[in-house]
């Protein structure tokens, strides 16, 4: 992750713009996918982005301490909360944003 200009990053020959704060669900948090979102999402700060949510399949260790860190995220282990509370993660009226 480079850099590019005050509100952008390039992901390899992709640039992403931030002019609001973007709002955003990671489903698949504790995965590898998940963890590097949430650290790009840390290094933009609160002014940028925040997390509005987190799905694992199960509650771990992992999940946990990201609930912690995220503590404004709301939360789904989907082994202990079910397909129905992923979804409705998923589709939080205040999210724009879903990594998968």
């Amino acid at each position: 992750m480079t850099p590019v200009t005050p509100g952008s990053f390039c992901f390899g020959i992709h640039t992403i713009q931030f002019s609001v704060i973007r709002h955003i669900v990671v489903l698949g948090s504790t995965g590898s996918i998940g963890t590097q979102t949430l650290d790009v999402i840390a290094r933009l700060g609160q002014d940028r982005a925040r997390v509005v949510g987190l799905a694992a399949f199960r509650a771990s260790d992992a999940l946990q301490a990201q609930a912690e860190a995220w503590h404004e995220a709301q939360v789904v282990a989907v082994e202990r909360d079910g397909a129905e509370a992923l979804t409705r993660l998923a589709t939080l009226p205040n999210a724009d944003t879903v990594v998968v």
